[in-house]
């Protein structure tokens, strides 16, 4: 049987001091929850890290212990990677999947694009999420089909990409991205085609042509 002067420990059978707890376990999990929360907190993360491994380095060389214990590095490298794959693949806490969570109710399930464009405008929707349209003038008549009179951002887009060939894209601010949340999609979303030269659509002039219509005001 091995004793404590073989330099084993019994419990568990490795080298002793080739794992602290505090630094190898409890360390890495207090770093990688705050390393998820912000983007600042990502770059700070790491120089706090490696100003506490330097401190922790002196310390075991000062007990003539050997300056980076493997083990205990490989435990620490492995908890703190887990946290941050667990809260970059957790999906009910990110911003752009709520939003295309989020459901809006049409008059019809066939929608012209110019009057779809106008419905889902920022001044109709959400003033702090805005859904942007970018299209040639003459293509407002497009008819795309919905798969219900009630249906969530994703399905609307789905819609959109696959009856008119235009693709939509979520603009966000570097600095307001985490890994828990994801992009934070401040700048909303884009829905447009490729590089165009035709004339563009107007959604202010839509919107005076619809209500004088409405009206039936005679210009």
């Amino acid at each position: 049987m091995a004793s404590r002067s073989d330099g084993f420990c019994l419990v568990n059978f490795m080298p002793r001091h080739s794992l602290s707890i505090g630094f190898d376990i409890v360390l890495p999990i207090i770093l990688g929850t705050v390393f998820v929360l912000n983007i600042m907190f990502m770059l700070l993360v790491p120089l706090v890290w490696v100003i506490l491994f330097h401190m922790r380095s002196n310390a075991r060389r000062d007990k003539r212990l050997p300056a980076l214990p493997l083990f205990g590095n490989l435990v620490g490298a492995c908890t703190f990677a887990a946290i941050v794959y667990a809260a970059a693949s957790y999906e009910p806490t990110k911003t752009k999947l709520q939003y295309l969570g989020r459901e809006q109710t049409f008059p019809l399930k066939r929608i012209e694009l110019g009057e779809l464009a106008y419905l889902t405008s920022s001044s109709n929707v959400d003033r702090q999420f805005t859904i942007n349209f970018s299209f040639p003038d003459a293509q407002k008549l497009q008819v795309v089909h919905l798969p219900d009179e009630t249906v969530t951002l994703q399905q609307l887009l789905d819609a959109v990409e696959h009856d008119t060939g235009m693709e939509g894209r979520f603009h966000s601010c570097g600095n307001g991205y985490s890994i828990i949340q994801g992009e934070d999609c401040c700048f909303g979303l884009n829905i447009g085609g490729t590089y165009f030269t035709e004339e563009a659509f107007d959604l202010d002039a839509y919107e005076e042509e619809r209500f004088k219509r409405l009206n039936q005001v005679i210009p």
